[in-house]
C-alpha cells in the first residue's frame, strides 16, 4: 500500500533519457527543467533541500538491484555512491554538471542576498491566469518577490494587467537573470525560464 515516485532529480527531469539519445535540444530541455524547479525550492519558505547528486545532475543508479540488501527497495536508485569524477567535471562551465552547478550556486547566493525571502516573508501562490505559467508571491514589510515559472516547453506570456494587480507593474528587476525587465506590454517567459522579480521603486 506503499505508492511514490523514486528517482534523481536529474533522471526524472529527461537528463538521462536525453543523454541516452545524445540529442542537444533534450539535454537543454532537461537542464531547464532542472533549474526550474531549484529555482521554486529555492524561493518557497522554510529550509531549501538539496539532495546530494542533485547539484551536478547526478543520474539514477540502477545497480542497486545487484544488491540483495538493496534490491526489494527502489528508493536506491536514487541513493547512489558519489561519482567524484563525475563530479569534477562541475568546474567546466560548458559541461552538463558544470551548467547546472554554476546556474545553481549563483541562485544560492542570490537568495542569500534577498532580505524578502526571509523566512518571516509570507508565501502564497497566486494565479497568473497562464495555466502554463506559476507563480509564488513571497511578502513582508522587507519587501516583495514575484516568482514566475514556465512550466512548458514553449514560450508563455503573463499579462501587464494581471502583473499589476499582484503590484508588480511598471520596471522590474530580475534576481536570477540581474537583468531589468519592462513589464508595460507584459512578460514573455522562454520554455522552462524562472524569474525572482521585484518592483523597482522610483
Amino acid at each position: 500500500m506503499d505508492r511514490r515516485v523514486n528517482g534523481s532529480c536529474a533522471s526524472l527531469a529527461g537528463l538521462e533519457v536525453a543523454i541516452e539519445q545524445g540529442d542537444a535540444g533534450l539535454v537543454d530541455a532537461a537542464i531547464g527543467r532542472i533549474l526550474l524547479i531549484h529555482a521554486f525550492i529555492l524561493v518557497y519558505g522554510g529550509i531549501p533541500l538539496l539532495y546530494m547528486g542533485d547539484e551536478i545532475g547526478l543520474l539514477n543508479d540502477y545497480n542497486y538491484v545487484h544488491h540483495p540488501e538493496h534490491s526489494a527497495d527502489s528508493r536506491w536508485v536514487q541513493r547512489p555512491k558519489m561519482d567524484w569524477s563525475f563530479a569534477e567535471s562541475r568546474h567546466d562551465k560548458t559541461s552538463i554538471p558544470g551548467r547546472i552547478y554554476d546556474n545553481l550556486r549563483d541562485m544560492i547566493f542570490t537568495r542569500k542576498q534577498l532580505f524578502q525571502l526571509h523566512a518571516n516573508a509570507n508565501t502564497s501562490a497566486v494565479y497568473t491566469y497562464n495555466e502554463q505559467v506559476f507563480a509564488l508571491l513571497r511578502h513582508s514589510p522587507r519587501g516583495q518577490i514575484l516568482a514566475l515559472g514556465n512550466f512548458s516547453e514553449g514560450y508563455q506570456f503573463v499579462t501587464s494587467q494581471r502583473l499589476q494587480e499582484l503590484g508588480f507593474g511598471g520596471e522590474l528587476y530580475d534576481h536570477i537573470e540581474k537583468r531589468a525587465v519592462n513589464s508595460r506590454y507584459g512578460i514573455t517567459l522562454e520554455p522552462f525560464q524562472a524569474m525572482w522579480l521585484e518592483a523597482v521603486a522610483h
